[in-house]
């Protein structure tokens, strides 16, 4: 709570908002410190067919889709800050070479004894696009598994199991935030 009240404190004058992942513990501390709940960003594991596919390396930067909704810009300082830079988890990225237009994917593998899970923290590119993006991910790397936003599912999938994530948010007064489009990677790849 004091750390959330600093941040507060300490972002008065220069900052929009702020977006929180509070957990079902910590949700009434984040309301009564003035958050309110903003949007849920639903998850699922989901069964990828393996192929082969010419994938480039790295993304350097992206461009998403969907200018209609409140987007992280995924610059190359972006990426490099949230992915390369990492100190929690080791990120790969790819993109899709002979693609007419910006695709790629970024990923972390999640290993345990008896599977390797595919963690897809960014997605982006037509759907034909990210479906052969998922796929050549999956053929690389030997995972059939993939924990990935039900919104950036490519082919009709069944989900082991779904769960979802709410985001919280604290408005400094400014006009009306829109509905955002958070990533995985946006959202601490929470599982």
């Amino acid at each position: 709570t004091s750390l959330t009240k600093e941040a507060i404190a300490g972002s008065i004058g220069d900052t929009e908002f702020l977006y929180n992942t509070p957990n079902q513990n910590s949700l009434p501390g984040y309301l009564k410190m003035g958050f309110a709940e903003w949007t849920t960003v639903w998850q699922g594991v989901g069964v990828v067919v393996p192929r082969r596919a010419s994938l480039d390396e790295p993304v350097l930067e992206a461009q998403r889709e969907n200018r209609s909704v409140l987007q992280t810009v995924l610059s190359a300082e972006y990426l490099q800050w949230r992915y390369s830079e990492c100190p929690t988890y080791s990120y790969e990225s790819f993109g899709l070479a002979a693609s007419n237009s910006p695709s790629g994917i970024i990923y972390r593998l999640r290993q345990n004894r008896r599977y390797r899970l595919l963690v897809v923290a960014e997605l982006w590119g037509s759907p034909t696009e990210r479906k052969t993006l998922l796929a050549a991910v999956s053929h690389r790397t030997g995972s059939r598994l993939a924990w990935i936003r039900s919104k950036d599912r490519t082919q009709r999938w069944l989900f082991r199991d779904r769960s979802r994530t709410l985001v919280t948010l604290y408005d400094f007064g400014q006009p009306m935030v829109p509905q955002p489009d958070l990533s995985l990677g946006e959202i601490e790849d929470v599982l």
